[in-house]
């Protein structure tokens, strides 16, 4: 996972990456060739919730596996501080069995 994210961030993020690697694993047992690049925009309040998350380009996956990675991207608690929002990007291959 690549984005214009902090350190504190950043390591908030790393600990979702298994639940976000599920639904890559989901996706891959439906479809196995299944791969490609999920962009998120995500907007963090100043406590650290997430507000919002939209898809800013998807290509490659699946619907049901960008949903999948959105909503776990949505239930991630930041770090406090300052509103902002980041762009995330998920590269879903088939190694991620």
């Amino acid at each position: 996972m690549r984005g214009d994210v902090n350190a504190g961030d950043d390591r908030t993020i790393s600990s979702a990456k298994p639940r976000l690697r599920a639904c890559g694993n989901q996706a891959l047992a439906k479809n196995p060739s299944e791969q490609g690049t999920l962009v998120l925009s995500v907007s963090i309040a100043a406590n650290g919730v997430v507000t919002t998350t939209a898809i800013t380009s998807n290509a490659g996956l699946s619907v049901e596996s960008a949903a999948c990675m959105s909503a776990v991207v949505r239930r991630i608690s930041f770090n406090t501080g300052t509103a902002r929002t980041v762009t995330l990007t998920i590269v879903q291959t088939k190694q991620n069995t």
